[in-house]
């Protein structure tokens, strides 16, 4: 190993840095009184100048040529060992989520959303799957004749709804494309349905917002909501299913309002009516099918209990 090799210089370097951390350490068993000025006139003083001499030559070394070369490189080495540690925790972090994005392989553990239960083989989701093409324009009129008398017994009605005279009315202008509709369940509740034909899919009915109210709420209108809770819950519930599908066809809705006619008294899947939390039914709904029993249909959940 020469004198002037890295490893050496380094070695030198180190030496330095820790005798003059050791003479630093030193000079605090000095009194801090001498760190005055004399103009104090401390007894004794004059004992400890030859020690208050090590300032200036500590001073001295620390702006020496050797010592300052030492210091840079090491703070050099710190700057390059924190870069390391950090490309090293890069490297970790990428490498976990890696492994959260791979697929498991068949013969390790499956995860618990896909381990095997009695109710895996239940498909859940906001609208059924239909095969029945989406309602037309023209066809509206048609389905609410047929519609009313499919329910007849249970007393439902769907019917075209026109205010007796709007405010667009009285300024002149109406909007020919929004079609309103109300639906009344007896002694349950009234529910108005906007719906606009888009020209672009032949005159296709979209469902653009459902207002709830209750039966006998005499304030109630498209434009309004509803004084109870209950109904101002499923009012809401019905336009986070309308978002999720926008395309949902007519008919579906109605398949879903339909089943509303046991508001009050449907339980939920926590065998309760009335919810622990605010004391409301169960105004969610959800589409369950077992693909083995072909058992399908709406089912009642409190809001909490989805």
């Amino acid at each position: 190993m020469t004198s002037g090799s890295p490893v050496s210089q380094l070695q030198d370097q180190i030496n330095a840095l820790t005798s003059l951390s050791a003479r630093i350490t030193a000079l605090r068993a000095i009194p801090p009184q001498l760190l005055r000025p004399p103009s104090y006139g401390i007894a004794g003083q004059a004992c400890y100048m030859p020690d208050f001499g090590q300032f200036k030559e500590i001073t001295t070394l620390v702006k020496s040529e050797n010592i300052q070369n030492a210091l840079k490189a090491a703070n050099e080495s710190q700057k390059s060992a924190d870069l390391d540690a950090m490309t090293a925790l890069s490297c970790v972090n990428q490498r976990k989520k890696r492994r959260l994005e791979e697929e498991p392989a068949e013969s390790s553990p499956q995860p618990f959303k896909k381990a095997s239960s009695p109710s895996s083989k239940k498909r859940t989701s906001l609208f059924p799957s239909s095969e029945t093409p989406p309602l037309q324009r023209s066809q509206l009129s048609e389905y609410t004749r047929s519609f009313n008398k499919t329910h007849s017994s249970s007393c439902m009605q769907l019917k075209f709804w026109k205010p007796t005279r709007s405010k667009d009315e009285r300024l002149g202008s109406t909007d020919n494309s929004l079609i309103t509709l109300r639906f009344l369940i007896p002694n349950v509740l009234t529910a108005y349905i906007n719906v606009t034909a888009e020209s672009k899919r032949e005159d296709q009915l979209l469902v653009e917002c459902v207002t709830v109210f209750g039966s006998r709420e005499k304030k109630a209108s498209p434009h309004s909501q509803s004084d109870y809770t209950v109904f101002q819950a499923l009012t809401q519930h019905v336009a986070r299913m309308l978002k999720s599908d926008p395309t949902v066809s007519f008919q579906s809705l109605m398949d879903l309002m339909v089943s509303y006619q046991g508001l009050f008294f449907d339980k939920c899947k926590c065998e309760r009516v009335m919810s622990l939390e605010g004391h409301v039914p169960a105004v969610a709904k959800v589409w369950l099918q077992d693909e083995e029993t072909k058992v399908f249909g709406w089912t009642a959940r409190h809001i909490g209990c989805r």
